[in-house]
């Protein structure tokens, strides 16, 4: 079943595949998976993780892998070493989403729902770990920053952070999200510190980079209000 976990040659072969296995996971034992070596259940949940990097995902297929991630984590994910692996894997689509395809959120919506599944099925003393791992993305989210998709990526993002407040504890959760903000200023003022060094090493560069970062945030401001207005209209109808 292997290359039908790593079939990226179209969005429906993908679809197709990604239901197949799902339905063959579906009809085999978790321990067998489990006891697999080739390939292995591990093997089987790296590619399905991997399938969040094609450029062309449909909401239909992103859940589909969304669902396979989560029906696999049972089997794979049975030690500290094993979750670590695990969110670090789906954050990191999460981050690829964000940088090469800022348009879209169907990989993030998707991913932060995995997330919420993963916050419930763990053992208590497991939870900081997905915590962890998972919250400075949500926390981006819950403020604001995509250019697109901004409103349905911040309802999706605090609904998952109360679950997660609902799991660790208000107190827990606030520091947790205290420690989020001062990361995110600290990467704030290091961007400002490099675009200062920028303007002084290369201010033909520099400038030309901060009209397009510019041009981009103008953009980005219309069709948030776009978005904004649309969803009123709709509202009111």
């Amino acid at each position: 079943m292997g290359w039908l976990a790593r079939c990226f040659q179209s969005q429906a072969v993908q679809l197709s595949a990604a239901r197949f296995l799902s339905l063959a996971f579906s009809t085999l034992d978790k321990d067998y998976l489990a006891s697999r070596s080739d390939p292995s259940a591990r093997d089987f949940l790296l590619w399905t993780v991997t399938q969040f990097r094609s450029h062309e995902m449909s909401s239909a297929f992103a859940e589909q892998v969304a669902k396979n991630i989560t029906y696999l984590f049972d089997t794979v994910v049975r030690s500290d070493e094993a979750l670590r692996w695990f969110c670090h894997k789906l954050c990191s689509m999460c981050k690829f989403e964000v940088v090469k395809l800022p348009n879209e959120a169907t990989r993030r919506i998707n991913i932060f729902k995995v997330a919420a599944a993963v916050i419930l099925k763990v053992e208590p003393s497991h939870t900081g770990i997905v915590v962890d791992a998972f919250l400075p993305s949500l926390y981006r989210e819950m403020q604001g920053k995509s250019a697109q998709n901004t409103e349905v990526l911040e309802q999706i993002s605090k609904e998952v952070a109360e679950t997660m407040k609902g799991r660790i504890g208000e107190e827990e959760f606030t520091k947790r999200i205290s420690e989020c903000q001062k990361q995110s200023a600290a990467k704030f003022e290091l961007r400002k510190r490099k675009q200062k060094e920028e303007l002084i090493l290369d201010p033909v560069y520099a400038t030309r980079k901060k009209l397009r970062r510019n041009k981009a945030k103008s953009g980005a401001r219309r069709r948030k209000f776009g978005q904004k207005k649309r969803l009123r209209t709709g509202k009111s109808n």
